[in-house]
């Protein structure tokens, strides 16, 4: 049994890496089949001349990087129609759209789909700018099911580590979160191989209310961008010089979930010119292996190693995985 997913872009903007990925997996995954491409205007943004143009300034001199591939089915609404066209009708196969621009056109087919109309809010006009603005240490992002007669239901919920630069944060969390909807589209599939669940169980939608990026905003935001983008400068320059800016270490203790205290464990230093992260424990044969990442600042590059825990402390054994 596969599911009929439509697609709605945003009308006069390129899609995106996020939504290029999406359409991609859809198209490819023998589950689901794209019944519909399509376009519509995206929700206005409230931002003041000023801010729009600081923004677009910013985008420009500092590019989120995009390797989607660029191939994409044909789009249903034609350059010379309204810029909210739809198609009239919608194709009998479609379960479900996903609302890509926000528009209220598109939440007005939710009542002649099963499934509905799914949004994420990283791709609502304000997404992702006020967290960078306030340096927060996360963005929310959350995936809605939109049906006629009933509040936006919940389905899913994700954080991610804020990007400094605004742009960069939006264009982040538009590029991941396309990864929610796949997700929720198979668990979709599961919840029809199984007995109903309660449509309300997931909750209401549930969104961080922060104030919009506004023209006061960017004397603060501008003078905290330079002065991060000073500070990576600075470390780079450390690191082509062999310094390390930032010390990063190993702690291997013993203890339970939750009696696990790392700051009495024994540290594990990584050589000069190097750091050690993103740790985890494998058993095999009786003994306990350590994995773990080797980054070198002086080629920029990482890999990954592996050593036996013997007692208090680790052996080394050599290289695990890496790229020739």
């Amino acid at each position: 049994m596969s599911i009929g997913v439509g697609v709605v872009l945003g009308r006069g903007d390129p899609p995106g890496p996020g939504e290029r990925r999406f359409i991609k997996a859809i198209a490819e995954d023998p589950r689901f089949r794209l019944s519909l491409v399509a376009a519509a205007a995206r929700a206005e943004t409230a931002h003041a001349g000023l801010v729009d143009t600081a923004l677009r300034l910013e985008a420009r001199a500092f590019p989120a990087p995009d390797r989607a591939p660029t191939g994409l089915p044909e789009i249903a609404a034609l350059p010379d129609a309204p810029a909210d066209a739809l198609p009239e009708t919608l194709p009998d196969d479609c379960d479900l759209i996903v609302d890509f621009s926000h528009a209220d056109a598109v939440l007005a087919q939710a009542g002649h789909l099963p499934e509905g109309v799914w949004r994420l809010s990283a791709f609502a006009p304000e997404a992702g700018l006020a967290e960078a603005r306030d340096r927060a240490p996360v963005t929310t992002v959350v995936l809605t099911r939109h049906r006629a007669g009933s509040p936006p239901q919940t389905l899913s919920t994700a954080r991610y580590d804020t990007k400094f630069l605004a742009t960069r944060n939006a264009a982040m969390i538009r590029e991941k979160s396309v990864q929610m909807v796949l997700q929720a589209l198979a668990g979709l599939l599961l919840q029809r191989a199984a007995p109903a669940p309660d449509p309300d169980a997931a909750g209401p939608a549930v969104a961080p209310d922060r104030p919009p990026f506004a023209a006061r905003d960017l004397p603060g935001y501008g003078l905290r961008t330079v002065s991060e983008l000073a500070t990576r400068a600075l470390k780079v320059a450390g690191e082509k010089i062999g310094r390390r800016p930032g010390m990063f270490e190993l702690r291997l203790g013993h203890g339970d979930g939750l009696g696990f205290d790392p700051a009495a464990g024994v540290t594990l230093s990584p050589p000069a010119g190097t750091f050690w992260a993103d740790p985890f424990l494998h058993e095999h044969a009786g003994a306990l292996y350590l994995f773990y990442e080797v980054y070198d600042y002086e080629t920029r590059r990482g890999h990954l190693d592996v050593g036996r825990i013997e007692g208090e402390t680790m052996v080394p054994l050599g290289t695990a995985l890496k790229l020739p």
